[in-house]
């Protein structure tokens, strides 16, 4: 018979699998007895109390209870010769003098469900630790009272130890007291592993949550082999907001501790002894450039939003403006600044700088690191490792597209064909692409020539964009579909302009991207457009999507999302959001403005 003890707040016992990518992840929550949220300005009441749990009983150790009785369950589940599952009480009922005796103990390490009990209900998922004849488990009971809210929920005090073997043993312990910004009276660590960002898999394991006791926190547990883990840093009271994220490849008889990288605020994963987590992070990290730099990040963003480097920026900004290129056909285009600001190369403030380069030495380190392996078991961790970096760190998530491409083309020439067939080269055709979306875009911009098209009205007329330019001064050109509430929501206003200024040689030439021929006509028909109304179709199939004219403008209203490399991007296209989706052309088809807004339009069509 198999057994284990749970410490929860539901009344389903917790199955921890064995891990091979585990994620580490540490949750802070700053709080004070009186909370109020910046978002929802709702004062929350937070009442802390400390308990804890030996073979024997349940004592109070410190705190006041909540006035409305709670009752603490401790529970483990056993499993039959037939692989039938059962809870065993260890524990059921209200505190009397401040103790709950266990009616039986438990004679070998097991891990155990505390669960907290508010009148005949089980109030919240809870925590797992692992309990031992002779050892003492301490936990918090917190009761959070808001006007809409009243919530409890149980958190390990300062430690969760769950290793049994020596040899397997890894510990990571940490001081988050320089954590800038943040009120560390009330921290929240969890340990857990998360699915693979390449196929998926998922071999989940959980330590914690811990509440954090004077700053520190201290984790064990038995890992077999190098595993990849992820460290969060959240922030907050009714639910946690993560304000850092760390990643460590930790390893079975190696101890972690968590410690300030600079003297900004922020933190890496160091190890007591020469293991992965040295030669592929620490080595770099720790090198007193890269130190160096990473606190005049720090300092450089601080400056940059107290506004000292907006005077840099303004100088730059005119430069910029002062040079903006026009296509020759679009000389006579007289683009405002306010236009031309829009779309000029953006300023880089000195912490971007400064993170380019500890970037570019982060990429270094890391082909190097891939150069010396012929494993791709390491090979593929590491390539992990580095894309949750680019998800989750603030400064790595910089990384250009030469540096992503320089390390997945490194990995390509030591994983096997099969991998990188199906992994590999999608995410290096995809950055590809990406890259020439956006140098797409960049050149669509005020002053130079719209794309021509021709297309055709519900009624099968075929209607070019020449021949509406030919016979206007001025065009708006806006893509739209009858399922996108924003795009319609405009047609009010574009109406009211449209009454007032066609016959003073404005036109309106909207082009559905509708899946249909049928939702287009019905939408199209429904809303009366008065102006000239095209969509993409063929033989009355409409293109949505695959439109050609659509590619030109690179605009998407139904976004193509690609999971690339460090996170999501849409390919060939925009990021379609309201009036990104306008170009305003003139008569000789040069375009005078994109993204324009009613007000903007109107006060162009005003000052005519």
């Amino acid at each position: 018979m198999k057994k284990r003890v749970l410490v929860n707040l539901s009344n389903k016992s917790k199955v921890v699998p064995s891990m091979k990518n585990a994620v580490l992840s540490i949750g802070l929550i700053g709080c004070t007895l009186v909370l109020i949220s910046c978002q929802s300005q709702v004062v929350d009441t937070l009442t802390i109390t400390h308990y804890s749990l030996t073979n024997e009983s349940v004592k109070l150790v410190q705190g006041t209870p909540s006035q409305q009785p709670i009752s603490i369950l401790v529970s483990y589940e056993i499993t039959d010769e037939n692989n039938e599952a059962s809870n065993v009480i260890l524990a059921n009922g209200q505190l009397v003098d401040g103790e709950l005796n266990l009616t039986q103990g438990v004679t070998e390490p097991t891990e155990v469900l505390i669960s907290v009990i508010q009148g005949s209900r089980l109030v919240n998922p809870g925590i797992t630790a692992v309990l031992k004849p002779d050892s003492e488990i301490e936990f918090v009971v917190i009761h959070s009272v808001s006007s809409y809210l009243d919530r409890y929920w149980a958190l390990l005090k300062g430690e969760d130890h769950r290793s049994l073997h020596e040899n397997q043993r890894f510990t990571i312990k940490g001081d988050l007291s320089q954590l800038h910004y943040f009120d560390s009276k009330l921290l929240q660590v969890s340990v857990h592993t998360e699915p693979s960002v390449v196929d998926g898999s998922d071999d989940t394991r959980q330590f914690g949550p811990v509440f954090v006791d004077e700053d520190e926190f201290s984790v064990d547990g038995d890992l077999e082999e190098p595993t990849l883990f992820t460290i969060s840093i959240s922030l907050g009271a009714r639910s946690l907001h993560r304000t850092a994220v760390l990643h460590a490849i930790l390893e079975p008889g190696v101890n972690y501790r968590v410690v300030p990288w600079g003297n900004q605020g922020k933190f890496a994963v160091v190890a007591d002894r020469d293991s992965l987590q040295t030669k592929l992070m620490s080595n770099w990290q720790f090198e007193p450039e890269i130190v160096a730099l990473v606190d005049t990040w720090g300092d450089s963003r601080r400056d940059a939003s107290l506004g000292m480097e907006s005077p840099d920026k303004d100088v730059y900004d005119e430069e910029q403006i002062r040079k903006f290129q026009v296509a020759e056909q679009c000389d006579h285009a007289r683009l405002t600044n306010d236009v031309k600001s829009k779309f000029i190369e953006r300023f880089k403030y000195s912490y971007e700088r400064a993170a380019d380069l500890i970037v570019k030495s982060w990429s270094k380190s890391l082909r190097q690191n891939l150069q010396d392996t012929q494993n791709p078991e390491l090979a593929r961790m590491i390539f992990e490792l580095s894309w949750r970096q680019l998800r989750d760190d603030e400064i790595i998530r910089a990384a250009e597209t030469d540096d992503k491409l320089a390390i997945l083309k490194e990995l390509a020439s030591i994983l096997d064909e099969k991998f990188v067939a199906e992994f590999i080269t999608p995410q290096i055709e995809a950055l590809v692409e990406k890259e020439r979306a956006d140098m797409r875009i960049s050149l669509l911009r005020p002053g130079q020539v719209a794309p021509k098209f021709t297309l055709t009205t519900i009624t099968g007329e075929e209607v070019s964009l020449g021949e509406v330019l030919n016979e206007n001064e001025l065009v708006l050109l806006v893509f739209w579909a009858s399922w996108c509430d924003w795009c319609t929501r405009s047609f009010s206003e574009l109406k009211q302009l449209y009454r007032r200024y066609n016959d003073q040689g404005f036109e309106i030439v909207t082009v559905s991207l509708d899946d249909t021929a049928e939702e287009w006509e019905t939408t199209s028909k429904e809303m009366k457009l008065p102006w000239v109304d095209l969509g993409d179709s063929n033989e009355n199939k409409m293109k949505n999507n695959s439109s050609l004219t659509a590619d030109a403008y690179e605009v998407r209203l139904k976004p193509d999302h690609s999971y690339v490399y460090g996170g999501y991007f849409i390919v060939s296209s925009q990021i379609i959001s309201s009036n990104e989706n306008r170009f305003l052309i003139d008569q000789d088809g040069c375009i005078l403005n994109k993204k324009v807004s009613d007000d903007e339009l109107r006060e162009l069509l005003t000052s005519r």
